[in-house]
């Protein structure tokens, strides 16, 4: 008997069953990882408290200024640490340079701010990152669009995938703030073309009374929420992009 829409055929085909919920959670379930990637920068970009240490002071790890006592005896410390003095946090020398930088140790926190130093003359650096990932977004989401159309949803989507892992793993070992830029771009570009790619893929298995559901189920703001349980377990930004990778990873065997 002909058929005259897809509905028809996943009618015949004994609508609703195991097939359907399988591709729905393998289709749609990355978006845990990929919103958690989305949104690292958030955790990522934190500037913890620090403070420029001018060359004549020393200071202890929380910027306290450690200074010199006069000689009291034998079984006396001949330092003492002043409190933090406020003018030292978190500014910068002659406004803008600041030559010996220290964050503090009580915040634990491993960030990219932390990595290379991203303050004073180089604060700029972590909005230009996001604003270069969401660029990789919009790329992303551009050219899956019309590449999924030209040589299918199955291949584009598990492409994206592949890419998202493998730039996460590559994106965790990074030496130098341009070259986490050049990544935090191309995860960016897997990210869109991801998020284009997955909503019709999934419908295509799905009758129409379903279609719904992939929309329904919560799982990009589940991902934004083991974000910051990531963050407050493990506070890494290395190991925030190695656990992405892990949590992305099975979903490529789907593709069997």
């Amino acid at each position: 008997m002909a058929v005259s829409s897809l509905a028809e055929v996943l009618n015949q085909a004994g609508n609703e069953g195991r097939f359907q919920v399988l591709s729905l959670l393998a289709i749609t379930l990355p978006r845990v990882p990929i919103h958690w990637s989305l949104t690292m920068m958030s955790y990522g970009g934190y500037t913890p408290d620090w403070c420029c240490v001018p060359s004549h002071l020393n200071v202890n790890d929380e910027c306290g200024v450690v200074v010199a006592n006069a000689y009291q005896g034998p079984g006396t410390s001949n330092y003492s640490t002043a409190p933090s003095v406020p003018s030292l946090l978190s500014q910068c020398l002659n406004d803008s340079t600041c030559p010996r930088k220290q964050f503090v140790s009580e915040d634990d926190a491993s960030t990219v701010v932390t990595e290379w130093d991203l303050v004073c003359d180089l604060e700029w650096v972590v909005p230009v990152i996001s604003s270069v990932q969401m660029g990789g977004v919009a790329v992303g989401a551009l050219a899956c669009g019309y590449a999924s159309d030209l040589w299918g949803r199955r291949r584009v989507h598990f492409s994206m995938l592949l890419l998202h892992t493998l730039l996460n793993v590559i994106a965790g070992f990074s030496v130098s703030w341009q070259m986490f830029a050049v990544l935090r771009f191309f995860l960016g570009v897997s990210i869109g073309g991801y998020t284009v790619v997955h909503v019709p893929y999934v419908l295509e298995f799905q009758s129409p009374r379903w279609r719904a559901i992939p929309a329904a189920v919560p799982f990009s703001p589940l991902g934004a929420s083991l974000l910051p349980l990531g963050a407050w377990l493990l506070p890494d930004w290395r190991w925030m992009h190695f656990i992405c990778a892990i949590l992305n990873a099975p979903f490529l065997l789907t593709y069997l």
